[in-house]
């Protein structure tokens, strides 16, 4: 399964650590967000190219997983991208602005309770015992 994280720039460390985590407990989840890897040297070529990579790596994943650590203006497009796009939207964290009161987004404390929202989707909820 695909999977968009999403998080603040300022704290990719923290999604990195997030999206090791996702591989390690869960390989059949694929993070494909290319943004957390990413050395940014502020060039405004640069900057646009990243902006379409984000974009292609959101319309080629099955989900988006948001890190909702703190305000930033990247994570809040992404979010809306994704529901426009009708992707599963789960996000870590407290609900932070009106859009997560929506039915369609997945509130979850921890990245291990994202993990088990993505292999429901994954795997249906009935298969999902014999996966964990």
């Amino acid at each position: 399964m695909k999977v968009y994280l999403a998080g603040p720039w300022a704290r990719r460390d923290e999604v990195r650590e997030m999206r090791d985590h996702i591989h390690r407990v869960a390989p059949e989840i694929e993070v494909i967000s290319r943004w957390i890897d990413h050395v940014v040297t502020n060039a405004e070529d640069e900057q646009r190219i990243e902006a379409g990579n984000d974009i292609y790596d959101l319309d080629h994943s099955e989900a988006v997983v948001v890190a909702n650590l703190e305000k930033s203006e990247g994570k809040s497009f992404e979010q809306g991208y994704a529901y426009k796009s009708r992707l599963p939207l789960i996000v870590i964290g407290e609900r932070t602005n009106v859009f997560h009161h929506l039915g369609s987004v997945t509130i979850v404390a921890n990245v291990d309770q994202a993990i088990s929202a993505l292999l429901r989707l994954h795997y249906g909820a009935r298969s999902l015992a014999s996966h964990i």
